[in-house]
């Protein structure tokens, strides 16, 4: 059951598609920071629960809390990026992990 969904169908997608299948085929299975950007604030969480679903559209599968925060703000900002984690960066993982992740706000550069 979808609960909600973010339909970015109409925006061009930041990422050519021989990219999106090369990210696709490494990520069998690890953890993800979703960010997203409401003003000059950066909101984010550790998601596991990502998959990429289709090149034509190009669509992701991210699961988030309906009732979470940064759901709320993604869905405001109307936009959000996808980090694909490597094993060595396991401390931006813990950094975006707690339920106070979502609702710190960063400061983008």
């Amino acid at each position: 059951m979808c609960l909600s969904t973010l339909d970015l169908s109409t925006q061009r997608p930041a990422v050519a598609d021989a990219e999106f299948k090369r990210a696709g085929r490494h990520f069998a299975s690890g953890v993800t920071v979703v960010t997203t950007r409401l003003g000059e604030i950066l909101h984010g969480a550790t998601v596991s629960a990502f998959s990429t679903l289709s090149l034509e559209p190009m669509q992701v599968l991210v699961s988030l809390g309906r009732d979470g925060r940064l759901a709320a703000i993604m869905r405001e900002s109307g936009l959000f990026a996808v980090n694909i984690l490597a094993a060595h960066q396991a401390s931006v993982s813990r950094a975006f992990a707690t339920p106070r992740a979502a609702d710190q706000q960063r400061r983008v550069p």
